[in-house]
């Protein structure tokens, strides 16, 4: 997953694109159909979620930073249900800072 940039401020969107590979031989999942994308505060709150549509390993959306969201650092979160099932982190992280 790749995000547009690391620090926002309020009105401004978070966007993004996934990419869900298959783990065994690196190529883009054609099985997957759908990707949890959420964005957690500094408690682990989640703050917002999404489902998200994957057609041929991508999938592409954002998140509008409103008045949910105060000053601070985020995490935002994409994972498939199959990779809830593993005690490993088996899904993507990435922490953003929000003005």
């Amino acid at each position: 997953m790749h995000l547009n940039k690391s620090t926002y401020i309020k009105g401004e969107s978070i966007g993004f694109t996934a990419y869900v590979m298959d783990k065994k031989d690196k190529k883009p999942s054609q099985l997957t159909t759908n990707l949890y994308v959420s964005i957690e505060d500094e408690n682990s709150n989640v703050v917002k979620k999404k489902l998200i549509r994957v057609d041929d390993g991508v999938a592409s959306n954002s998140f509008e930073i409103d008045s949910l969201f105060s000053s601070g650092f985020y995490k935002v979160k994409a994972y498939t249900n199959w990779m809830l099932n593993f005690n490993e982190q088996n899904h993507y992280v990435e922490s953003v800072r929000i003005i």
